[in-house]
């Protein structure tokens, strides 16, 4: 793992960088291609396993983290658990066209798939699209996981998906409500510096999303499922 004053990103740099690839030549490819003159990224972090970039994260905060399906198992295990840490978005990036691998990613919560022989060019536009709070699936990829969540299908974790639906604004707001569950809600927006009707309006989406009927089931889910966490990664 890269860090130190390796680390340390001039401030015109947009969005930070973690590669968690078993691969030294692609992992070398995407750091020069971050480091090219326009492209407003920089690697902060560099990892060739994934037991350590749970912790790599939560040292460099990376705003987007590219994980190598190539690592198998632990890969697909590491993505949900990255996904709850503050404003970090998963890219998978995968090795050979296996639907059932990358499916498991995109329901573990990666936001992008990308595989090795895409282009400079989509590779870019991908993490700009995910940095943004975008999805970056094929419409292939979007027609399986569409299929597989409407489905009677007790390999998928529903919980998982709703989770990954979530932005992240909605995702400090589970936090703050979950500091504060007491509070009321023109106290919370203020904190979140918001109305309070906007703050009504995100409170609605989150509902719908993880249905839910409430404040006090909304708190609960967060403390079941470590939503109230995110936000300190």
């Amino acid at each position: 793992m890269s860090g130190g004053r390796d680390s340390i990103l001039p401030s015109a740099i947009a969005i930070r960088l973690l590669l968690v690839h078993d691969s030294q030549l692609i992992i070398w490819a995407l750091e020069k291609l971050a480091e090219s003159a326009d492209s407003g990224m920089a690697v902060v972090g560099k990892i060739d396993n994934a037991g350590g970039a749970l912790q790599a994260a939560r040292q460099l905060r990376p705003d987007v983290v590219l994980v190598g399906l190539g690592l198998g198992t632990p890969a697909l295990n590491l993505i949900p658990r990255l996904v709850k840490l503050r404003q970090v978005r998963v890219i998978a990036l995968a090795h050979v066209h296996d639907e059932q691998v990358s499916d498991r990613a995109v329901i573990g919560g990666a936001r992008g798939l990308l595989h090795q022989e895409d282009s400079v060019g989509t590779i870019v536009k991908a993490i700009r699209k995910v940095h943004a709070g975008e999805l970056w699936l094929d419409r292939a990829t979007s027609g399986r996981i569409f299929g597989l969540l409407t489905q009677d299908d007790a390999s998928v974790d529903p919980d998982s998906a709703k989770i990954a639906s979530l932005t992240l604004r909605e995702r400090n707001i589970i936090v703050a409500l979950g500091r504060a569950a007491s509070a009321r809600h023109r106290v919370i927006a203020d904190l979140l510096g918001m109305s309070e009707h906007t703050l009504r309006n995100h409170l609605s989406k989150i509902y719908s999303k993880l249905d839910l009927t409430g404040h006090f089931d909304l708190y609960l889910y967060a403390k079941r499922h470590g939503l109230d966490q995110a936000a300190r990664g």
